[in-house]
């Protein structure tokens, strides 16, 4: 009787160490999945931009330009809460997914203030 007791146990012990296995898997597929996702902005019309890649944009500093305006040394770049960034000709761009200008921002501790991280630009700006 014990023998049969202890195979049981034993079975249990390997049904609980399974699951416990397949709980944590779970938890880290999940925890990546969220880590990995992009920042989504939404415009104030409701529209959506969910492309941003996550190296660009960490803290939802991400947002398409709403006015723009050339000069000869690069371009002007004005968004919907009134921020106005100047670019230059020599900033790296990436292209953007939906043929507008979009800027990432970051906060720069040492300066105090927000510098230009990320620029993405119509196919034919980049």
């Amino acid at each position: 009787m014990s023998f049969v007791n202890s195979e049981k146990n034993s079975m249990r012990y390997k049904i609980d160490t399974a699951l416990a296995g397949c709980s944590v898997l779970w938890l880290v597929i999940v925890l990546f999945s969220t880590m990995s996702q992009a920042h989504v902005h939404y415009d104030p019309d409701g529209n959506s931009v969910h492309w941003y890649p996550k190296s660009c944009c960490g803290n939802g500093d991400c947002q398409p330009a709403t006015g723009v305006r050339q000069v000869g040394a690069g371009v002007w770049l004005q968004t919907a809460d009134g921020s106005t960034v100047f670019v230059d000709s020599l900033q790296p761009r990436r292209r953007s997914q939906d043929l507008r200008w979009h800027i990432c921002t970051r906060y720069d501790s040492d300066t105090q203030s927000f510098i230009l991280h990320c620029v993405f630009a119509p196919g034919d700006a980049v």
